[in-house]
């Protein structure tokens, strides 16, 4: 475990594996932070360089406004988190919104990202009219009427199916309280609507539970068949299937970056 300074603040990084290893960055969805990628760590370690970090505003990384939980921003973060480890390039493992954040990255910057794994995220390419982006915003801020316990237990539920994963995820949710929660989402709203202009040139692997949310799971089915890049299914997972069924998520994980 290590602090490591970068433009914006200093970040959480924790390291393992063989510092020969073909590097691994995990970035962990809202409200959670690097313990989620626990039982990928122990997968990997002997054969991968392992690279699990906080994302600013999380966990133990620099403090950040929601508003400012941007691609941009975030963006850089994730470049000077390379350079200071001196990584040229690196797979980019994300779950959900870091999904998202690493597409961002490998479009503008593809020499970095050896391949992406997505977990439960979206298309970026494939941007938000404006009419979806209203009526996504207007369901957020309606959850903003739940009272904090109903909030904290509804955002869980529908990204978990284990109780261990909901505990861990009511626990970071709590952390934030509803306010913040919300004004991140809005934030990376706004660069889901810009998009990218076209899916990234780099090997991909889409993840879903076979739990996972119809508002993911459809546009990941659609994503795959246009880019012609494997999905996998894992069963007895929702949206954060890496931490509800960990084994199978690893063999999955292991077999796609065995190709590479």
């Amino acid at each position: 475990m290590t602090s490591l300074t970068t433009r914006h603040g200093d970040l959480f990084v924790d390291l393992d594996g063989p510092d020969d290893g073909l590097p691994v960055v995990f970035t962990h969805g809202l409200t959670m932070d690097h313990r989620t990628y626990a039982s990928q760590v122990q997968a990997l370690r002997d054969t991968y360089r392992t690279v699990t970090w906080d994302l600013p505003g999380h966990g133990e990384s620099f403090p950040l406004a929601p508003e400012k939980f941007r691609f941009t921003l975030l963006t850089e973060v994730l470049l000077d988190l390379l350079d200071g480890l001196h990584l040229d390039r690196a797979v980019l493992v994300g779950q959900s919104v870091a999904s998202l954040f690493h597409q961002y990255v490998a479009w503008h910057h593809p020499t970095r990202v050896a391949a992406l794994v997505d977990i439960g995220g979206l298309p970026l390419h494939q941007t938000m009219s404006k009419p979806m982006l209203a009526m996504g915003k207007l369901g957020v801020s309606m959850s903003a009427l739940l009272p904090e316990n109903s909030f904290y237990g509804w955002f869980a539920n529908a990204r978990s199916i284990t109780d261990e994963t909901r505990a861990y995820m009511i626990e970071g949710i709590r952390s934030f309280g509803k306010r913040p929660v919300i004004d991140m989402t809005h934030a990376y709203f706004e660069d889901q609507a810009q998009g990218i202009p076209g899916p990234p040139d780099a090997p991909l692997l889409i993840v879903n539970g076979d739990q996972e949310m119809g508002l993911v799971r459809k546009p990941a089915i659609r994503w795959a068949a246009e880019v012609d890049a494997p999905r996998v299914v894992v069963p007895d997972a929702g949206h954060i299937a890496n931490q509800d069924n960990p084994d199978e998520f690893n063999a999955r994980l292991l077999d796609f970056l065995s190709t590479l």
